[in-house]
C-alpha cells in the first residue's frame, strides 16, 4: 500500500505508574537543565517482530507491567515538568505516571522490513506527540510510549522524553533496564524489581566521595592561561582540571 495512505488509530492513553509508591518531591532543574527546554524532545521508535501467539494485547500488558516496575527506580521519569512555588520550572516527582498510548497502523509489517526500516515520514506518527514547549499552564509529561500494531506479525514502540531531564545515554539506560525487565513476562513484579536493581548494583560503581579543596593563586591562573592559550580564567581552570581527571582515571 501506499505510505501517504498509512492511517495510525490511537485506541486508548493511559498512564503507567511506579508498582511501589515513590516519596514526593520537587526536582531542582539548574540553569544548565533549563538550557534543554527548547531543545527537541528525545524521539526513538524500535521495532519487533512478533509470533502469532503473542497478541498485540498481551503484549501490551506484558509492556505496562514491566514498565510499571521500573519507574519504581527510574521515578521522575512518572513526574511532570511544572513550575514550583518560585514560579521556576522543576520536575514534581508525584508518579503521575509515564503516558502510555496504544495504537494501530493499516500497514503490513512487511513494507517497513523490506528496505530494512529506512526512514519514512510516517515514522513520525508512530511516536507519541510532543507536548507544546511554550504551554506552561498545565503539567506535561516527561516520557509518552506509543505502543502501535501493524498489520501482520509486528509492533513498534515509540517514545518521547522530555530533553530536560536526560540525554541519549540516560534514555538508553532506562530501556535496557525495560527491556531485561520484559525478557521474563512471567516473572512477579517483585522478581522485576530485583531483577532490575541488580542490573542498575552491576552498572552503578558505588565509590567513596571525597571533597578537595584547591587554592590558585593569581599567578598559577596567570600561568595556565598562558599555557593553554585560554582567553579566560575560569577556560583555563576548567580545561586544567579535566586535564587533570583524565590523567588520574588513566584515560
Amino acid at each position: 500500500m501506499e505510505e501517504a495512505q498509512a492511517q495510525v488509530k490511537v485506541h486508548r492513553i493511559s498512564s503507567v505508574v511506579p508498582a511501589i509508591p515513590t516519596e514526593r518531591h520537587p526536582m531542582f532543574l539548574s540553569n544548565l537543565d533549563l538550557f534543554w527546554l527548547p531543545i527537541n524532545n528525545v524521539q526513538r521508535i524500535l521495532f519487533y517482530t512478533i509470533s502469532p501467539e503473542n497478541q498485540y494485547f498481551s503484549i501490551v500488558e506484558s509492556l505496562k507491567k514491566s514498565l510499571s516496575s521500573v519507574l519504581v527506580y527510574f521515578y521522575p521519569l512518572a513526574g511532570r515538568l511544572d513550575k514550583g512555588e518560585s514560579v521556576r520550572l522543576e520536575i514534581d516527582c508525584n508518579d503521575s505516571g509515564v503516558e502510555f498510548v496504544e495504537a494501530s497502523i493499516d500497514m503490513p509489517f512487511s513494507f517497513l522490513e523490506r528496505d530494512g526500516f529506512q526512514y519514512k515520514p510516517l515514522f513520525q506518527n508512530l511516536v507519541p506527540k510532543a507536548h507544546p514547549l511554550q504551554d506552561h499552564s498545565c503539567p506535561r509529561p516527561i516520557l509518552s510510549v506509543q505502543v502501535t500494531c501493524f498489520q501482520g506479525e509486528g509492533v513498534s514502540i515509540g517514545t518521547t522524553l522530555h530533553h530536560v531531564i536526560a540525554d541519549g545515554n540516560s534514555f538508553w539506560n532506562f530501556m535496557k533496564s525495560w527491556a531485561e525487565a520484559e525478557q521474563d513476562n512471567t516473572r512477579s513484579i517483585e522478581e522485576s524489581q530485583k531483577y532490575v536493581q541488580k542490573w542498575l548494583a552491576r552498572k552503578t560503581e558505588v565509590t567513596e566521595v571525597v571533597y578537595s579543596t584547591f587554592c590558585f593563586t593569581e599567578e598559577n591562573i596567570r600561568a595556565l592561561k598562558k599555557q593553554s592559550g585560554a582567553v579566560s580564567s575560569f577556560i583555563a581552570m576548567a580545561a586544567h582540571f579535566w586535564r587533570s581527571v583524565m590523567i588520574a582515571r588513566e584515560v
